[in-house]
This record gives C-alpha cells, sequence and structure tokens, in this order.
C-alpha cells in the first residue's frame, strides 16, 4: 500500500500544486465557453409528512439535486446546467420538466416513455436529522434511460456537446437490467476518451443493491477507471468496503483507478487526495440546529464543481463546499426554500486566506 502524507488545510502554492489533476480540470471546466454539465439519473416526487393528515409535495433524487444547486450557485455565470432522465408523458412528468426548466435546467437530454410514468418516495425525519424512506420506484421511467429506442443516439450527443457529466451509484443502481449499467459505464468511458471531465458520487442505497456489497464493488470496479473526480463518503465506502480506516479507503479508490478523490467525512470535513498525497479541509460549524441531512452531500458535490469551474483551487472550492452544506443541512428537504438562497450564495463565497 502507498504511504499517504497528509495534513490539515492551509491554502498555499506547495499543497494546492499537489493536486494537478484537478488543476487542470478546474482549468478545463473554466476555460469552456460556456461550460456544459449534464447531470445523469432519476428526479421523483418527493412526499414529506408535516403531520398525520398533511404532507408537502416537491420533487428530487440525488442527481437532480446536484444540478439544482449546481445552477443556484452558478446563477452569475453563463454555465448549461443539464439534466438526462427519462420521464413518462403523464401530467406528473410534465409537471417536473415544466418546473426544471422554470428554474433553468435544462431538458435537451430528456426522453419519454409512454410505457411509464416517475417514481416516488416518502421521506421521514429521524430524531437525528437523518431521514427514513419508502421508495416507490418499480414503474420509473428513468430506470430505462440507457435501454430506450432512442438511447444511443441521445448518449453519443450528451458525450458530444458536455464539458462535464455527473452521476451516481445510485442511478448505476436503479437501472434495469445489466445493458443500462454497461452502457452508464461505456459513457464514462467514451467521455473520459473524448476529453470530457467525468465526476461520480459513490452514493450507496444498501436496499438498491439488495444488500449486496459485492454486486455494488463489482459495478464501482467498472466504472472508477472512467472517472476524474470521485465523490464518495466514508460511510458509503466502509459499508461497500467493509473497512472504516480513511487510509484504507482511499487506497482502495487508488487501486481501482480513482485520479482525485473528494472524501465526504461529514462533521469532520473532507479530504482531497491525489495520488499519495492528501489534505484534511475541516467543516463548518452550523449556526442553527442540523434539522436535515438529505442532499448536504449533492450541495456539497454542486459547490466543488462550481468552485472549480469559478478557477478556485481545490482546497478554496472545498472550503466553499463544507460551507453550502452546512447551509443546507439547517433546512428541510431536499432543495433549500427560495428565502435561504441568499445565505447560499453567502456560503459560497471564496474566502481570504
Amino acid at each position: 500500500m502507498l504511504q499517504t502524507s497528509y495534513h490539515r488545510m492551509t491554502d498555499t502554492a506547495a499543497t494546492t500544486s499537489s493536486f494537478e489533476h484537478l488543476t487542470a480540470l478546474s482549468a478545463r471546466l473554466r476555460e469552456a465557453n460556456p461550460p456544459v454539465v449534464t447531470s445523469i439519473g432519476e428526479c421523483m416526487v418527493e412526499v414529506v409528512p408535516l403531520s398525520a393528515s398533511t404532507a408537502k409535495l416537491g420533487y428530487a433524487g440525488d442527481t437532480y439535486n446536484f444540478a439544482h444547486y449546481l445552477r443556484l450557485l452558478l446563477k452569475h455565470r453563463s454555465a448549461h446546467i443539464r439534466f438526462a432522465t427519462a420521464l413518462g408523458t403523464d401530467f406528473d412528468s410534465h409537471q417536473l420538466r415544466a418546473a426544471w426548466e422554470q428554474r433553468g435546467i435544462g431538458t435537451d437530454y430528456i426522453m419519454h416513455d409512454p410505457e411509464r410514468t416517475v417514481g416516488l418516495y416518502v421521506a421521514r425525519n429521524k430524531p437525528d436529522g437523518s431521514k427514513a424512506y419508502l421508495f416507490y420506484r418499480d414503474t420509473s421511467a428513468a430506470r430505462r434511460f440507457f435501454t430506450l429506442p432512442t438511447s444511443p443516439a441521445l448518449i453519443e450527443k450528451i458525450v458530444e456537446e458536455s464539458t462535464a457529466i455527473y452521476s451516481s451509484a445510485i442511478t448505476l443502481a436503479v437501472l434495469e437490467h445489466s445493458q443500462g449499467r454497461e452502457r452508464l459505464v461505456d459513457l464514462y468511458r467514451c467521455a473520459r476518451e473524448s476529453g470530457r471531465v467525468t465526476i461520480f458520487d459513490t452514493n450507496f442505497r444498501p436496499r438498491l443493491w439488495n444488500n449486496d456489497t459485492t454486486e455494488a464493488e463489482l459495478w464501482l470496479r467498472k466504472i472508477i477507471p472512467f472517472v476524474d473526480i470521485l465523490l464518495p463518503t466514508d460511510e458509503d465506502l466502509s459499508l461497500i468496503f467493509e473497512v472504516t480506516d480513511t487510509e484504507t479507503l482511499l487506497a482502495r479508490c487508488r487501486e481501482y483507478g480513482a485520479l482525485a478523490v473528494i472524501l465526504k467525512c461529514g462533521a469532520k470535513g473532507c479530504r482531497i487526495a491525489e495520488g499519495s498525497h492528501s489534505v484534511i479541509v475541516p467543516t463548518t460549524p452550523l449556526q442553527h440546529e442540523l434539522l436535515d441531512t438529505t442532499a448536504a452531500g449533492d450541495a456539497f458535490n454542486a459547490a466543488i464543481i462550481a468552485g472549480l469551474t469559478q478557477g478556485n483551487s481545490p482546497l478554496t472550492a472545498a472550503h466553499m463546499a463544507n460551507r453550502v452544506a452546512a447551509v443546507v443541512l439547517q433546512h428541510p428537504g431536499a432543495l433549500i426554500p427560495e428565502s435561504a438562497t441568499t445565505s447560499l450564495l453567502r456560503a459560497f463565497e471564496a474566502p481570504s486566506w
């Protein structure tokens, strides 16, 4: 195993220069005119019970949450944020598409499957702020995204037109049949070979893999070699690899071919790693009570990519991402209310060291 040197964050030339791959990716994103970031996955109707007889309806999904927060954080920059998925032809599907367009999310890469609809989930708060979920997604059109008749042409278009491509292990898990998963892996391979920036979150939901960590690890082994920026959590990797030591987790990511890893470590902050070098970026203390962990990781990912797109160093982008995640943790639901947008954008301001 490689020995890993790590430091606590100081934004010096020495530590910044250690992340050559991330710095090069930042330049590629910054120089695109305009950058086109495509997020691939599923968005569902969200039901949040407010009492025994009332509930709030919304919509969310890990890869959509990423696109939503990236659009908010880059609102003052000419950037195209697109969401790639499949919907039905029903009322809810059309409502979702209209809502995304209203929020400035590009819908160029959406297919419609008349035999399917959108998924739905019920989210209940636990006392610690985490969530318990109940999913209804068997008839979700997004599960067929890579196996519809029009899929091959759209996949080719996504690779050709995108500057960066983002997806997750949740997307991998929900795709129907191994053919769909193989096509997502192949999209990443083609994108990487074409010079696109490839980004992947290891979001691990045991139920989606029938509690089979071996199957999940198999597919991670297939896709990670084509990923530029891997965005796991220590909790996810510990479940998949069945080890808890951070050094071992990072070593396993390197073994699978990861060039740059930004490991989210909850209250401990995050850790940026390239090769044998890593830096710990401490978290930001919460201003108020932790209300809901939903989408905090997705917002963190969006802030990392937004920060790099603006030309910030990896360390600065990680610091900004910690602060953005802290804002999201203090609001209920996956998507914070519009009234909290100012706080989010203030958190995203680059620090003066």
